[in-house]
């Protein structure tokens, strides 16, 4: 066909029907860059984007963006994820409903701010905050009291309770300082629902006596969920010296014995002895009993034990209660463990036999094997993780040396994996077991996730690991390095990887970053969030 032949349609000459088959592949921020100044020309055009305007991320945009644009369409927005710099623009949002504020940077009049937009906003019903200065230590005080449906905080900085009543909280998440401030918080909540919480370790002489407690009840009798955590943020090189005794997390847990249907546990404790053992016993008359309406109990505790107890504490899981649950006891595996001293233990539930996982967390980098209760190699045999689509890669040991066994075992137990998500926390130092072999290509890993800071050369044994990839997630640092080093930006292999990703999301502090035109030449492809 010559060109003076050639029928060209443009967008707008599309009849309305055919807007939602590519409208719905689209974000509310991608419908933003993509039509919103045209719609601005095009009546026809904006009524029919605006639909798609009610739930919307506005945390990448600056102050500037909102300013000139947020007006033309602030009437339909009903959700809206923001951070602290945004607030004075939702003001005029008359529609508002759900409001999610995923960075704060300060909080000197966040509680006044949140206050006045629950009065200025007739429709405003839940506020979701997820809190990021994680080195100071705020109040939690009346001032966060703030009259709506549905509260949630998710507070990652420590906070101290402070005894006066937050009536308005649903759900909270939270990092306390001390088990005592655990305690202030239960006497703090009377309508949370869900609470999960994180214990700072101190010297033992910072701790009340075990008679102070005997008497708490948490104040709320909505209580479902409840989860408690020390392991994640206690620093390694601490655990050994921990002294939250296990009993303080009992009493607690026997307070919420009204409503409680959900309890989680994730701890590290003080060394295990005979008399004061946390095992399949002491979990079962210590906490299950106790708890009337309890629908699931997930543990991970990790604590040192004499090696003399080892079959004692294997033999506690052996009753009929945990023959219904897959209980996983790891320590290190050698040739013959010592007659005496102490060794590491791990101790962790997988909810139930029948479950079907589509998520799975690894924290050692070589595969172990699982020193289990005498009923674990039926469960194994019927544990579904040909299902699993989301593994997770975070050891805990330092020095974590990921063996080509170790990732050939994951190619061909994970068939479905779709999403591989590294996650190096501390001071962990990873490293490959040789750089000059191959490792296992997986072909159906689409999403790829770096969380912490990586070497140039486990970056790039990754990125060839997932060739298929189409989505990664990074922080600025990361990106710098794939766009600096000449081993990750002059690799043709690599080029081609780069040029087949459709988006590339930010993690790590901080906002959009601005690589001048640099993230174009490199994902060309990519929509950066």
């Amino acid at each position: 066909m010559s060109n003076d032949n050639t029928v060209i349609t443009h967008l707008l000459s599309l009849p309305n029907e055919l807007f939602p088959y590519l409208l719905n592949y689209l974000s509310s921020a991608e419908i933003l860059k993509a039509f919103l100044k045209l719609s601005e020309k095009n009546a026809r055009l904006a009524s029919l984007i605006m639909p798609y305007l009610c739930h919307i991320n506005l945390s990448h945009e600056s102050n500037f963006w909102l300013n000139t644009h947020l007006s033309k369409f602030n009437e339909v927005i009903h959700s809206v994820c923001v951070t602290t710099r945004h607030l004075a623009y939702l003001r005029d949002l008359p529609s508002l409903q759900t409001l999610t504020i995923v960075e704060i940077n300060e909080i000197d009049n966040l509680a006044n701010e949140l206050r006045s937009l629950s009065t200025r906003l007739p429709q405003l019903y839940s506020i979701k905050l997820n809190f990021s200065l994680q080195h100071d230590i705020y109040d939690l005080d009346c001032n966060f009291d703030i009259p709506l449906k549905d509260f949630d905080l998710s507070l990652r900085c420590s906070f101290i309770p402070t005894g006066s009543l937050i009536s308005s909280l649903r759900h909270l998440t939270i990092r306390v300082s001390t088990i005592q401030d655990l305690f202030r918080l239960g006497q703090q909540l009377p309508m949370i629902e869900s609470l999960f919480v994180n214990v700072n370790g101190r010297p033992a002489e910072f701790y009340s006596s075990l008679k102070d407690f005997n008497s708490f009840k948490v104040c709320s009798p909505y209580l479902k969920r409840l989860a408690l955590y020390s392991r994640a943020i206690i620093p390694i090189k601490y655990w050994g010296t921990y002294q939250v005794e296990f009993e303080y997390f009992e009493l607690f847990i026997r307070g919420c014995s009204s409503s409680l249907e959900y309890l989680t546990l994730d701890l590290v404790l003080q060394n295990q002895s005979e008399t004061s053992l946390v095992d399949g016993n002491r979990l079962e008359h210590g906490i299950i009993t106790y708890l009337p309406h309890l629908k699931r109990f997930e543990f991970f505790i990790e604590f040192a034990l004499d090696v003399r107890l080892i079959s004692k504490y294997q033999n506690s899981f052996a009753n009929e209660l945990w023959q219904q649950r897959c209980i996983v006891i790891n320590y290190p595996v050698t040739a013959m463990l010592p007659v005496s001293g102490t060794i590491n233990m791990i101790v962790f539930s997988l909810t139930h036999s029948s479950t079907i996982f589509e998520e799975l967390c690894i924290i050692s980098s070589r595969i172990v094997d699982w020193n289990s209760n005498v009923n674990s190699t039926a469960h194994r045999k019927l544990l579904t993780l040909t299902t699993v689509r989301s593994i997770t890669i975070s050891p805990v040991d330092r020095g974590a040396i990921l063996t080509l066994d170790f990732f050939r075992w994951m190619v061909t137990s994970f068939p479905r994996l779709h999403c591989l998500k590294l996650v190096r926390r501390y001071d962990m130092k990873w490293q490959l077991e040789d750089e000059t072999i191959s490792y296992p290509i997986f072909e159906t890993v689409r999403i790829l996730c770096f969380q912490g800071l990586f070497s140039c050369q486990l970056i790039r044994r990754f990125l060839f690991m997932c060739p298929r990839m189409k989505y990664l997630e990074a922080s600025k640092v990361l990106l710098t390095q794939i766009i600096t080093e000449p081993e990750l930006s002059d690799d043709s292999y690599l080029k081609n990887i780069y040029q087949q990703i459709l988006q590339i999301e930010l993690n790590g502090s901080g906002d959009y970053v601005d690589f001048k035109g640099q993230l174009h030449d490199f994902f060309p492809r990519a929509y950066l969030l």
